[in-house]
């Protein structure tokens, strides 16, 4: 998983060992196999090509499961991922519940992810709408 994203995958104080709930998923899964693990950081970008050319065995890079994905890719789900929007404390945003209540927003959003799926489809029902898109 990526470099720096806590709780899922960090460097420890020595700069060297990874740490967080992927890496300790992997360290029990290969272990449990009776398998020597083989940390590769790498950018969520070349999961999908490291899987398919044999590069990797298994990617734990916090990989949202979609249809489109299910096509490829076999998957095995080890933990909840409820999606959620952060604003600031000063916000006038109360609540998202749907398309119009991100209507003229700025959002960001990882590319390719989950997230921007959605995000798009939302554009799509604001602009059927007549409301300014995300």
């Amino acid at each position: 998983s990526a470099l720096n994203s806590p709780p899922l995958a960090l460097l420890a104080s020595d700069n060297r060992t990874r740490i967080g709930s992927d890496p300790d998923i992997a360290r029990l899964l290969a272990g449990s196999l009776g398998l020597k693990l083989r940390l590769v950081p790498t950018a969520w970008e070349d999961w999908p090509l490291g899987i398919a050319s044999g590069r990797y065995d298994v990617a734990l890079i916090n990989i949202a499961v979609t249809e489109k994905r299910k096509e490829k890719f076999d998957f095995a789900t080890y933990r909840v991922d409820p999606l959620a929007f952060s604003v600031k404390s000063t916000s006038d945003i109360a609540a998202v519940n749907g398309p119009a209540d991100l209507a003229g927003r700025k959002v960001i959003v990882g590319s390719g992810t989950n997230q921007e799926r959605i995000l798009l489809g939302w554009n799509e029902d604001n602009r059927a709408a007549g409301r300014p898109q995300a």
